[in-house]
């Protein structure tokens, strides 16, 4: 007899729900826009100093970079999750802007 596969069986053992990725997947774009103005053109120093940002955000939030990418497989292969993620990381970026402009 085979058992059907329940939606949530294939999560990653330590799953990041949506805020959190949403958080961490925030903070990691924030980290690349810093590395690419920082080094100023030169592709190299934005590599270098974009790994290094990676780095932080895995070490604040207690995660390894093999953590991070099967969460980041398992939201891609949920293509609907995923964007609703960007959607909300969106528009809390949206608002920081905005509360940076007044």
């Amino acid at each position: 007899m085979v058992a059907c596969n329940q939606p949530n069986d294939d999560r990653p053992k330590l799953f990041l729900g949506a805020e959190k990725m949403k958080l961490i997947l925030t903070e990691v774009h924030l980290s690349d826009a810093i590395a690419e103005q920082q080094a100023n053109g030169n592709r190299g120093l934005e590599v270098v100093l974009a790994q290094k940002g990676l780095e932080q955000v895995l070490k604040n939030y207690t995660l390894t970079q093999l953590q991070l990418d099967s969460n980041l497989r398992y939201y891609q292969q949920r293509p609907i999750e995923l964007n609703k993620i960007y959607e909300q990381l969106l528009t809390d970026l949206s608002k920081r802007q905005a509360e940076l402009s007044k």
